[in-house]
């Protein structure tokens, strides 16, 4: 089995959390290098890690024996990150939100694809448990003409934060950080709408950045609100689906814990969903979550060629979505995609 030799750019939350934890764990990956500069994190690497070196400049990273880089650091060096990398011959997996325009993104993804190189956007909520279970519903033909459907992450941070994600800067703010994940979700289950409203609140007046938003996506037949706020101590639905026959709720969140043990096969032993319908209510069991399908997929495209380019429409299409949106709350109008 070939071993495709990894540099992880960043050690926080994302870095140490969804990549290293993941990849360092997996036969076909090697974990080669971590670039930090944080003292504490450079010593967990040395102290449990020795064989994984630490490196404190993106230069000294790419100029390792290195097949893949791994961008988790913050959102404004995505860009500048992912084009060095590219340039350097290296695959690329980049946390979202990636970038902030589309003709920003598909310069990457042509780039890459002139260098034979695959480049991914690390939209691992695709494999949580409450979305492949929404899903299947949908897929299923579960409901008769979908009217309204509903994606959130709502939760109770109060700060104010010391965080590169809410301090004034390029895709700083609480849309580009959670609403990748939900913009995501409705691009996968119903495609790009035909219009886009936004709005964005500063609650938290310390910070100069959003911590709530909501976002409305049109489509001919449905209509889709999305959103995420830091003040929420009602419970809300996660997820929502109104269909003439039937509506859908899922509440809470799926447990990280469980999303990379291959071993979980068929139901999560937790709250379930509830279809509802004439006759009443229904439990819906939930999938357990499958995040490690994701490096799943990178080790495919890299040892077997591109062969999901459904992942590069589908990061195409969320940076589409929120750049209009974003020019939508500028305006204070819908906007046309």
């Amino acid at each position: 089995m070939r071993k495709i030799r990894v540099g992880i750019v960043g050690f926080g939350s994302a870095g140490k959390g969804f990549h290293f934890n993941d990849l360092i764990n997996r036969s076909e990956y090697e974990v080669v290098c971590v670039q930090t500069t944080n003292k504490e994190r450079t010593e967990y690497i040395n102290n449990y890690y020795p064989v994984v070196k630490v490196v404190t400049t993106f230069d000294e990273l790419l100029s390792m024996d290195i097949d893949l880089v791994v961008i988790a650091t913050a959102n404004n060096a995505h860009f500048s990150y992912t084009e060095q990398a590219l340039l350097n011959n290296k695959h690329v997996v980049c946390e979202k939100p990636f970038v902030e325009t589309l003709e920003k993104a598909s310069y990457l993804f042509d780039l890459a694809k002139r260098k034979g190189l695959v480049l991914r956007v690390f939209h691992n909520r695709r494999y949580d448990g409450d979305f492949l279970t929404i899903k299947a519903l949908i897929n299923q033909n579960t409901f008769t003409d979908i009217f309204t459907a509903s994606f959130r992450y709502d939760r109770l941070k109060e700060g104010p934060f010391d965080n590169w994600r809410f301090k004034k800067d390029v895709m700083a703010g609480l849309f580009y950080d959670l609403g990748p994940h939900v913009v995501h979700h409705a691009r996968e289950l119903f495609g790009l709408p035909n219009q886009v409203y936004l709005e964005l609140f500063s609650e938290r007046t310390e910070d100069n950045v959003d911590d709530h938003f909501e976002l409305t996506l049109y489509y001919k037949d449905k209509v889709c609100r999305i959103g995420g706020h830091t003040f929420s101590r009602e419970n809300q639905p996660k997820m929502m689906v109104v269909s003439r026959d039937k509506t859908y709720l899922k509440y809470g969140f799926d447990k990280p814990d469980s999303n990379y043990n291959r071993s979980n096969t068929g139901y999560q032993n937790r709250e379930p969903g509830l279809l509802i319908d004439n006759e009443g209510t229904k439990e819906v069991p939930l999938y357990y979550g499958k995040h490690y399908m994701f490096y799943d997929y990178v080790y495919q495209d890299i040892t077997n060629g591109d062969a999901h380019p459904e992942f590069i429409d589908y990061a195409l299409d969320v940076i589409n979505i929120m750049e209009k949106a974003i020019e939508s709350f500028e305006k204070q109008q819908r906007i046309n995609l």
